[in-house]
């Protein structure tokens, strides 16, 4: 052969194209296996009993880039796969669509409730252990009418502990340190699991802080799910360590919506002592004859004032009031509040009503406007096939 270079240069740039493809084809299992762990794609009853089409792939994609704010492609790019690689609670990820607030699971139906941890980390022993997730239930218990009490012995409402990637325990187990950092269970279960084989620590930015995640996770075991907002405690990824950790507006309507608004105990009012009237200034009797004394000389029912002439010789209890000191406008005063109550209450209902009719009306235009876009979307798709 007068040219081997060439033969050469085939055979490398071959070899180039089936690195690149078994790259792709890497990169597209490792998205699909995401997608199916955290819930953005249905898992088949039986195994290769349902290949994916494309089309369903690409949504799920779009939907997870824009849960984590990134361009909506529908591809498996860098960016997306590098948010995937992200230190991450092991709870799926099914979002309210309709709106970006909290997703609630499901609630417990009391609002003491008991705590135990079976396990300990080892790398914060067992005081450091307990004070971090001791802390983690005060942050729902300050916003909430929640208490919450651990107990050594017995079973408890939510049990915590700490399993690696070979344990027998749990019924999903870990991956081994990074990624899946701990999952929990919905009310009335109440397990939390913790990753045995992570780094746990404390008032530190190195590792991950047990005290944040233990938060979250208990988040989970009160009915919380996930929310779009990264900034919020209940953000599917982990963010690291910051301090002075608070909980998002997002995390506080959630447990609110569930279990209330803290209430601050009320405390009785102090008594001031009884003053003791001398006999010298004691009140005058009022000039207004008592109904109920015996020295009437006849009662007449109120129908009877009806006739002119009998009308003129009979003074009423209001008339005599009037005399001694205009009591009879107070009854006027007292009728004519009761009727502007009632025209306040009856224009809150109206605009109420005028309210209700406003949402319902922009839920419709909003259905419409969905509706709308996914059939251009549906007809795009076929004039692009």
């Amino acid at each position: 052969m007068k040219f081997p270079w060439l033969t050469l240069l085939f055979q490398l740039f071959a070899w180039v194209l089936l690195a690149k493809g078994a790259a792709l084809n890497s990169m597209e299992e490792e998205a699909l296996d995401f997608l199916l762990q955290f819930g953005y794609l249905q898992k088949p009853l039986e195994q290769f009993s349902h290949k994916f089409t494309e089309e369903e792939i690409e949504d799920a994609l779009r939907a997870f880039q824009l849960a984590s704010g990134l361009p909506t492609t529908g591809q498996a790019d860098m960016a997306t796969l590098s948010q995937m690689r992200q230190p991450r609670c092991g709870v799926d990820d099914p979002f309210n669509e309709r709106t970006l607030k909290y997703r609630l699971l499901g609630r417990w139906h009391k609002k003491h409730l008991t705590y135990r941890i079976y396990s300990y980390s080892n790398d914060l022993g067992i005081p450091g252990t307990r004070t971090a997730i001791q802390t983690a239930f005060k942050y729902w218990s300050d916003v909430t009418q929640l208490t919450f009490q651990e107990v050594r012995t017995g079973r408890a409402d939510i049990r915590l502990s700490f399993h690696g990637s070979s344990s027998w325990i749990c019924s999903r187990p870990f991956d081994g340190p990074g990624h899946v950092l701990a999952h929990a269970d919905i009310p009335e279960l109440g397990t939390v699991h913790f990753d045995s084989d992570e780094y746990w620590t404390e008032g530190t930015f190195r590792g991950v802080n047990l005290r944040i995640i233990a938060a979250h996770e208990i988040g989970h075991a009160l009915g919380l799910g996930h929310s779009r907002y990264p900034s919020a405690l209940m953000a599917p990824s982990y963010s690291g360590y910051w301090s002075p950790f608070r909980l998002h507006w997002d995390d506080i309507e959630g447990i609110q919506a569930l279990y209330g608004k803290k209430t601050l105990p009320t405390t009785a009012p102090e008594t001031s002592p009884t003053l003791s009237i001398p006999p010298s200034s004691a009140l005058k009797p009022s000039k207004v004859p008592d109904p109920c004394k015996d020295d009437l000389d006849a009662i007449i029912h109120r129908s009877a004032l009806s006739t002119p002439w009998f009308e003129e010789h009979v003074k009423r209890h209001m008339d005599l009031k009037e005399e001694e000191g205009g009591g009879g406008g107070g009854g006027r005063r007292r009728r004519k509040r009761r009727r502007r109550r009632r025209r306040r209450r009856r224009w809150r209902r109206r605009r109420r009503r005028r309210r209700r009719r406003r949402r319902r009306r922009r839920r419709r235009r909003r259905r419409r406007r969905r509706r709308r876009r996914r059939r251009r979307r549906r007809r795009r798709r076929r004039r692009r096939r």
